[in-house]
């Protein structure tokens, strides 16, 4: 069990993302922060380790997934921004 009920984290978690969207927060960060408190309201702080390295470990499948998952996001994203840095994505758009 984490510091609080998840079901009450949950409702509370659902409560500041109203709000933050009712502020004008960009949603990119409204969703990010919701996620983090979320998962720090409903996760014993003591295994967040352990279930870092389970998520993460190379030894498994899970966790070969989810390197795999994000090492070709960080790809996509590097290549977007040197497409944009260098110009290509403008000369790709017009070749379209």
């Amino acid at each position: 069990m984490g510091l609080i009920n998840p079901l009450v984290a949950v409702i509370v978690v659902f409560s500041i993302l109203g709000i933050m969207l009712y502020r004008h927060v960009k949603i990119g960060i409204a969703l990010n922060s919701t996620a983090i408190l979320l998962a720090l309201l409903a996760v014993d702080w003591a295994k967040i380790p352990e279930i870092v390295w389970t998520s993460v470990n190379p030894l498994t499948l899970e966790g070969q997934l989810t390197l795999s998952i994000v090492f070709s996001t960080f790809g996509v994203m590097w290549m977007s921004q040197l497409y944009k840095d260098t110009g290509a994505l403008q000369e790709l758009s017009e070749s379209l």
